[in-house]
């Protein structure tokens, strides 16, 4: 980021956690999610970050790095057992979401099978109006949980 800041004369300002960003998307377009407890992840190329979020708060927040999507279930499986030695637990979990750039149907399915649990992709433009040339953009209709880290970095400046 600093090195394409400096390449374009841009001076920075403000950095983001790309986690926390994605929250601006959940909060803003799943309002239940303020009360009570939820699993959060963002998957990208390199890494898997592991949230969970009570009463709208993040409350435990975990990053591992991700050599391949093969990792995810395995990854979020340890970081669930893990949620009782710092008070917390699956089941109280009312939901789980998901942000990510390889989020597919199988891979989802797959991923739910495995973990037990329901997982919802968050769609960061679920409450806003997306102009009629873009409404059939096949990127913005099959990978819209992909733009969830910058829409929420977005949303935060509104």
């Amino acid at each position: 980021m600093k090195n394409f800041a400096q390449k374009n004369n841009f001076q920075l300002q403000i950095v983001d956690y790309a986690h926390f960003a994605c929250d601006c998307s959940l909060k803003l377009n799943y309002p239940k999610m303020q009360e009570g407890d939820y699993l959060s992840v963002l998957l990208t190329d390199e890494m898997l970050s592991f949230e969970i979020i009570s009463n709208g708060k993040t409350v435990y927040i975990k990053t591992r790095k991700l050599h391949n999507a093969g990792e995810t279930a395995g990854i979020i499986e340890e970081e669930l057992n893990e949620l009782p030695a710092v008070g917390l637990s699956k089941e109280k979990l009312h939901s789980a979401f998901i942000f990510g750039e390889f989020i597919t149907p199988n891979f989802l399915t797959a991923l739910e099978q495995r973990l037990g649990l329901k997982l919802y992709p968050v769609n960061p433009f679920k409450q806003i109006t997306i102009h009629p040339s873009l409404a059939g953009s096949k990127l913005l209709r099959e990978h819209f949980h992909t733009f969830a880290p910058a829409a929420g970095a977005c949303y935060r400046l509104a």
